[in-house]
């Protein structure tokens, strides 16, 4: 089972981790000419691919560790070792460059709200990485494993709450691809599980269920 300790160790490590790759995405910034839009966004689609590769395969590689520490602990039987998830592809980084960069284009660019895009797609591009490498095992793993997308910031989305109240999915269930999605600063963990083992500490799918309901009821009375 994973404990909550575990849990906020690997949180904290892929939050340094994209921090370390935000850092460098505004020191790149730094040297672009926001008035040309057009290389701007050139540049940006250049950069943003293969900071995503370096960063993302960082936090794979995390994410293959806590992976094989959760599963000698828990009681599968047949050997296993996790294996990196794949890398988002060059052309869906590009793509989300072009949205991101958005703000540009308008009559008064908005940098602020395009660097504000821009981190936000490096949180989500470089976390998805090790959430692949997750979910990927768990798919491939041969003593059935399942996982919960349990959130552990001190506030969470009502799309992040729903997806987390239907507890632990076996990731080879068709329906269980829709949780391997997720928004830039999403700090849903993806946690492994095997059969006998019980739920995360302080994960309570039913509770997350109650906290979505009353958010669509309060969003209904208004």
């Amino acid at each position: 089972m994973a404990t909550a300790t575990a849990v906020r160790d690997y949180k904290e490590a892929q939050g340094g981790i994209v921090r370390l790759a935000e850092r460098e995405l505004r020191l790149f910034l730094l040297g672009l000419q926001f008035q040309d839009v057009i290389s701007t966004t050139n540049a940006l689609e250049i950069f943003m691919p293969a900071l995503v590769a370096e960063y993302g395969e960082i936090g794979a590689a995390v994410a293959v560790d806590f992976y094989d520490e959760l599963r000698e602990g828990s009681k599968a039987a047949k050997p296993f070792k996790a294996v990196m998830g794949d890398l988002p592809e060059q052309k869906a980084v590009q793509a989300s460059v072009r949205w991101a960069v958005g703000p540009l284009f308008q009559e008064e660019k908005d940098i602020d709200l395009t660097t504000k895009n821009l981190t936000g797609l490096t949180d989500r591009l470089v976390k998805q990485t090790a959430r692949n490498t997750i979910f990927h095992s768990a798919q491939k793993d041969p003593s059935k494993a399942s996982y919960a997308r349990v959130p552990s910031g001190s506030r969470t989305c009502k799309f992040c709450l729903m997806l987390a109240s239907r507890g632990a999915v076996y990731a080879n269930e068709k329906k269980a691809g829709k949780l391997n999605s997720y928004h830039g600063h999403c700090d849903c963990q993806v946690i492994p599980m095997w059969d006998g083992d019980e739920y995360p500490e302080g994960y309570d799918p039913d509770s997350l269920y109650d906290q979505y309901v009353s958010l669509e009821v309060a969003k209904q009375g208004h």
